[in-house]
């Protein structure tokens, strides 16, 4: 008899026991087409057994047998430490004996004859309930171990910002991939300053002549898709191929999917990290792997940033960075003097038009720096929103009151209408010779702080003073 009201997709294990062999046969023909495995004894003995060694669903269970009674068939049931549930059926209904069966857990206790509607409601509560036990403890595994692997990321996250070695960082990220996510094919690309090529600058278990060929620009589209900036780009390879740029490219043996997650660093893609997933892992069977691998993508940013700046051959901000205070922190050695440095990382809070943007914010908040700064101090700007400030004979406090200032005005500069720009200021800073490392060790704990403040949410502007704001 066909039931549209079942609850769980088949197979359902159910075990159907009674020394009856009409109800026996009722039972097994009521649920005939239903799609679930039906198992039934008429020998309580054999149906001990069976509960032994077959991980049931459900039982349902006579009460009252010869030898055996039901309550030895629930007992046994409880041994197993299952979740199965069990519905007891008797003829001889009594108090006594219902609420001895509800001692051991037993979901419902129906008294002969019942109605094919009964048994079929009764059934479809347990199972609705066993489904949703199971999948709150489903949850509950699948958040502790996200928890864990999180846990696992930050701790190497803050391993990550203290290498220096790009090969030893990138191998540390590969390991994480494949110890803690079970991922054995995966790459790491950084951009080209060069060409603006993405190449694979770190693999684990693709090869050679397929990274040589894996490369791609920012405007190139694989399978038709164009490449993502802001979000993950998951891509089926049902015959193991994908097109890239014009080209056909055979992925490694045995992967049929491709995901790509752009890496960024200070509001920019500075990279990639590509996985290769084989058929059987597929594309939706594991719900956490996207949030994780952005995790650790956000983690990796810097390495790449740094990586890209260094391989730029002495271009990069960044290396240009590490030469000033390596320049400056030697003179100030050379003297006996105090010296600070800050990284200064403008923010717009709102983004206006990119006219507004370009001829009227940025212009002033130049100009709006080099007021308030007097002449030794120097800045040097990496880009139009990041800049080094460097204060000779300056301690750390009068630098951080420093940048407080420049914040505070920033954070009142007012557009052509009237508006406020929206501008605010994270900054991180060091001073010689409080910080007793050397130029590389100063130049990577400004980065590290200014990365911690770029994480923290954006605040409220600083308190106004009753001195006029600054209009564009």
């Amino acid at each position: 008899m066909n039931n549209p009201d079942t609850v769980l997709k088949a197979p359902v294990s159910i075990l159907i026991v009674d020394d009856e062999p009409e109800v026996v046969e009722y039972l097994c023909e009521t649920f005939a087409d239903t799609g679930y495995r039906i198992h039934s004894e008429t020998d309580p003995q054999k149906a001990l057994l069976s509960i032994a060694g077959e991980p049931y669903d459900l039982v349902i269970t006579d009460l009252q047998m010869p030898g055996i009674s039901g309550l030895d068939i629930i007992q046994m049931v409880r041994k197993t430490e299952r979740d199965t549930e069990v519905i007891v059926i008797t003829g001889y209904a009594s108090i006594d004996s219902a609420i001895e069966s509800i001692h051991y857990g037993v979901y419902d206790y129906l008294q002969k004859p019942f109605s094919v509607d009964q048994i079929f409601a009764t059934v479809n509560r347990a199972l609705e309930k066993q489904q949703m036990r199971r999948e709150n403890l489903r949850l509950q595994r699948e958040n502790q171990r996200m928890l864990s692997d999180i846990t696992l990321l930050n701790e190497i996250s803050g391993i990550l910002y203290q290498i220096t070695d790009f090969e030893q960082a990138t191998r540390m990220v590969l390991d994480t991939l494949g110890e803690a996510l079970d991922i054995r094919k995966a790459a790491l690309m950084v951009d080209d300053h060069r060409d603006g090529i993405f190449r694979v600058a770190a693999s684990r278990g693709l090869g050679e002549p397929f990274t040589a060929l894996f490369n791609f620009s920012g405007r190139q589209r694989i399978n038709g898709l164009l490449l993502p900036r802001n979000s993950n780009l998951a891509i089926d390879l049902p015959d193991g191929e994908f097109a890239l740029g014009g080209r056909r490219i055979k992925a490694p043996k045995g992967v049929r999917h491709l995901w790509l997650l752009p890496v960024q660093y200070l509001d920019q893609v500075v990279g990639y990290l590509a996985v290769f997933l084989s058929a059987d892992a597929g594309r939706n069977t594991h719900p956490r792997l996207e949030g994780l691998l952005k995790i650790l993508g956000n983690q990796v940013g810097p390495v790449l940033y740094n990586h890209r700046a260094l391989g730029a051959g002495g271009s990069g901000a960044s290396l240009h960075f590490y030469k000033e205070i390596c320049e400056k922190l030697d003179e100030a050695r050379a003297l006996s003097s105090q010296i600070s440095f800050s990284l200064l990382r403008i923010g717009i809070r709102d983004l206006p038009d990119i006219q507004t943007l370009t001829n009227e914010i940025l212009p002033t908040c130049k100009d709006l720096l080099v007021n308030i700064l007097d002449r030794e101090h120097q800045l040097i700007w990496q880009s139009w929103d990041q800049a080094l400030l460097i204060l000779p004979g300056a301690d750390l406090f009068t630098t951080e009151r420093l940048c407080f200032e420049i914040r505070r005005q920033l954070e009142r500069m007012e557009v052509h209408n009237g508006k406020p720009a929206g501008v605010t200021l994270r900054y991180a800073s060091e001073c010689y010779p409080q910080f007793h490392g050397d130029a590389a060790a100063l130049t990577g704990s400004l980065w590290r702080k200014l990365f911690v403040e770029l994480e923290k949410p954006v605040g409220q502007p600083v308190e106004e003073s009753h001195s006029e704001k600054i209009s564009l």
